[in-house]
């Protein structure tokens, strides 16, 4: 039992020590580093007094913008009488922990301030900016929240930060109450209160408004204007009003570079694009982000116009204040005389319809755009009347007509893209020569440059795009045979030939031959503002240049690209000075080829690029490539393409005598462009008659350009391919040294036959001779045998002697 005391005295001793070994974790919150402060003493009653202690304790991160007791002074002087409510130092209060260093120029913080609707159902914070003013002498604020300075800031807590500002800040109020506050906008308001239309902007609903300054409204006549505040334009203001409102909350931040829509809540939508500056349809946002309650306002530099509102002459005798003889007309029957805006369309001039015969048993049958007519025609006075089988319908919209084709497809994506879709809605009296889908495709990878989401691209898609349009009406039996010369929008001459009853059209540079351009496949498609002529080929402007260096960003070869530079040939890229065709291999090329590594590797990526680029502009696969073709590498380093299944359309290219018989097969094409070429004085050359006319020092003289001057200009084509040439591994019979070789072992091989020959031939001889009795004598026994024919002697004894026979011989 002592034991047992013993042991629960020393457990309760080691207890105690183990407590007091243990440090008090002590928490500084948000509120604590204001209570600390005395200059915070009416900050801490406020929070008091609307039960917002608890809450701030509660928070596990947080920022709170503290105003100092000199704060509220301003704020009570400012509004005496008023007592501040919770969701005022609610709107000081962010949900998240953001220090200064974190935060930008104008950067939106979404408060705890939450006013059920205003900015959605999802219980949004209202919204507090950030500004941080231009530095001048003198000027020492840094960062503006709200409009209020920070004097102090990242006082850091537990829960969350602390930053000291010098005023309250005031919480945004509605959007109709923001306009009034800015004097700029006020005309705009003034219009729109007039006929209780600002009510709209009073809704507990989120909108973003695209509001003209008081300048930008000096875009619409006085008679215009006066139209819409009549109780007659009531209702196209209301519709124009609404063209400028999107139901929900677009802030800057919200918007990615690049083109996009957003709807109106008049149904059209408008079209943004974001680059060095924002365009609202075309309209210049020149003030972004002004906060309200429910919504943001953007200023732009002019009225947003929406294709529903159009100008009609009654219209304006409304403004003109002659309302009552528009109603007198009205009332007589007579308001199409007023009233038709088809008129305008045409800028005054009638739509045609199309005629056309066909044949059926041996019976004409005549259609008026498609519909026939029945019967013979009834003759009244000098009037003839027809009936058809159906009522006419007229030509709808010429956008409408553009994206319901689905041959004219991608051109309505580019007219989308560049905004011009917004601008031909209210075009009067147009041709629109629109390449096809076809045409599109045969551009091939350059189409890909021309959609990219990149600036310059964008420019050269809105520049082709504008040069299809023709501010006048030019239906295809009007035309008259040989060149004619038209003004684009885009400021270029477009030259239309006609010749043996086909029509083509494009900037009339010769190419192969004297044809210009593309033909009109689709001719006089009618529409209420216009025609649309649907042409195979896309006319690209003389004053736009498309370099080697664009082809490639459209080509998918971004890999290749990043080679070109470090070749250090990039140069060939963007020069006009001579010819190239390259063989570009997409990026998926590369991955397969494995050569991450070796693209390191300066001196053997320089080696890979120059493989792939040929001296001078294969246009024709067939007819301008030979053999082979030598590489930039070198003159052993040649190419060769081959037609794989003959038909002319499908091409492979490969190193030729590499060891690999393996192909690139040739999966694209895209040609660079280049621009007309100024004369001495910076001008371009004048199309007259077809011909480019040279201006000279003195305008009053005109030469022209020969067609050898209208020859293409140095440019390049670029082919893409799906492998990647490797410029080692020659086969064995590719090499010099290989057939020198060759000839040195045929050489030997020759003398060792020969020798070998000879050889078998005295074998040969030998055996023959033996075969007639032939017996080889030794050579001490050949020199004394007697001479042939002599016979021999009897016997050894009867010989004489050596020196009888020398006598016999000196007798002799």
């Amino acid at each position: 039992m002592k034991i047992q005391t013993n042991a629960a005295r020393l457990l309760l001793l080691l207890t105690t020590l183990l407590f007091a070994a243990t440090p008090v974790l002590a928490t500084t919150k948000v509120i604590d580093l204001i209570s600390s402060d005395a200059s915070f003493s009416r900050l801490i009653k406020e929070l008091q007094r609307l039960r917002l202690v608890v809450f701030l304790n509660d928070r596990k991160t947080c920022t709170f913008f503290a105003p100092t007791n000199a704060a509220f002074s301003k704020w009570d002087a400012a509004n005496p009488g008023r007592r501040i409510d919770r969701g005022t130092l609610l709107y000081h209060i962010l949900p998240d922990s953001v220090l200064t260093p974190d935060m930008r120029d104008a950067m939106l913080l979404e408060t705890m301030y939450v006013r059920e609707g205003y900015l959605g159902d999802h219980k949004e914070g209202q919204i507090a900016q950030v500004s941080k003013p231009i530095w001048r002498p003198g000027r020492k604020v840094q960062l503006l929240i709200g409009g209020a300075e920070i004097l102090k800031n990242d006082w850091q807590a537990d829960n969350g930060v602390v930053h000291v500002i010098d005023r309250l800040l005031t919480p945004p109020v509605d959007l109709a109450d923001t306009i009034q506050k800015h004097a700029e906008l006020s005309t705009i308001y003034n219009l729109i209160h007039s006929t209780g239309l600002d009510d709209l902007l009073h809704h507990h609903l989120p909108f973003t408004l695209f509001a003209p300054t008081t300048d930008a409204l000096k875009k619409l006549n006085d008679i215009q204007v006066r139209y819409l505040r009549h109780d007659q334009g009531r209702k196209d203001l209301e519709i124009t009003f609404h063209h400028h409102i999107h139901v929900g909350t677009i802030y800057i931040q919200d918007i990615q570079k690049g083109s996009s829509s957003i709807s109106t809540l008049e149904g059209q939508e408008l079209m943004v694009n974001l680059d060095d500056k924002l365009l609202v349809d075309n309209a210049e946002v020149e003030k972004k982000d002004i906060i309200a309650a429910n919504g943001v306002i953007h200023k732009v530099s002019r009225p947003l116009l929406p294709s529903a509102l159009v100008w009609t002459a009654g219209k304006y005798l409304v403004g003109l204040n002659a309302t009552k003889f528009v109603d007198a007309l009205r009332e007589a029957g007579l308001s199409h005389y007023v009233d038709d805006p088809e008129a305008k369309l045409l800028n005054g001039r009638a739509q045609r319809s199309k005629v056309n015969v066909r044949r059926e048993d041996k019976q004409a049958v005549i259609l008026i755009d498609d519909v026939e007519i029945k019967g013979e025609p009834v003759q009244v006075g000098k009037s003839l009347v027809y009936l058809v089988a159906r009522p006419l319908e007229p030509p709808i919209p010429l956008i409408k007509k553009i994206k319901k084709e689905q041959s004219l497809s991608v051109f309505a994506q580019a007219l989308s893209a560049t905004g011009l879709s917004r601008r031909l809605s209210d075009a009067r009296g147009v041709t629109v020569f629109a390449p096809n889908a076809e045409a599109w495709t045969d551009l091939g990878v350059v189409t890909n440059y021309l959609m990219l989401n990149d600036s310059v691209a964008r420019d050269a898609l809105e520049a082709v795009a504008r040069y299809t349009i023709v501010e006048d009406v030019i239906y295809t039996p009007d035309i008259k045979s040989g060149r004619t010369v038209l003004r684009t929008s885009q400021g270029s001459e477009l030259v239309m030939e006609k010749s043996n009853g086909a029509i083509y059209v494009g900037e009339g540079r010769l190419e192969r031959s004297l044809q210009v351009g593309g033909k009109i496949t689709g001719k006089d498609t009618l529409v209420d503002s216009g025609v649309i002529q649907a042409v195979s080929a896309v006319a690209l402007p003389p004053t736009l240049s498309i370099t080697l260096f664009n082809v490639l960003q459209g080509a998918g070869t971004q890999d290749f690209l990043q080679a070109f530079q470090t070749s250090n040939i990039t140069q060939i890229l963007t020069n006009w000075e001579q010819d190239f065709t390259i063989f570009a291999p997409t990026d998926e090329a590369f991955r397969k080829a494995g050569l991450e590594g070796a693209l390191n590797d300066k001196d053997f990526v320089a080696r890979l690029v120059r493989l792939h680029v040929l001296p001078g502009k294969i246009l024709n696969l067939e007819e301008d490539m030979g053999d082979d073709e030598a590489s930039m590498l070198n003159t052993d380093a040649r190419l060769s393409v081959r037609d794989i299944h003959g038909d002319g359309k499908n091409f492979g290219v490969r190193v030729k005598g590499a060891r690999s018989r393996r192909e690139a097969n040739i999966i694209g094409s895209g040609r660079a462009h280049p621009a007309w070429p100024t004369d001495e004085y910076g001008r371009r050359p004048k199309v007259v008659n077809g011909m480019r006319q040279q201006n000279a020092a003195d305008d009053d003289q005109d030469s022209y350009i020969t067609s050898e001057m209208l020859a293409p200009q140095p440019s390049g084509v670029i082919y893409v391919i799906d492998r990647v040439l490797l410029p080692g591994d020659p086969e064995p019979l590719g090499g010099t040294w290989f057939w020198i070789a060759v000839i040195s072992v045929g050489v030997l091989l020759t003398i060792n036959l020969f020798a070998f020959s000879g050889f078998l031939l005295h074998a040969l001889v030998k055996e023959i001779r033996q075969l007639e009795g032939y017996q080889p004598v030794a050579a001490d026994e050949e020199a004394g045998a007697p001479a042939s024919g002599d016979a021999a002697p009897a016997s050894d004894d009867t010989a004489p002697a050596s020196g009888d026979v020398a006598a016999a011989g000196g007798e002799a």
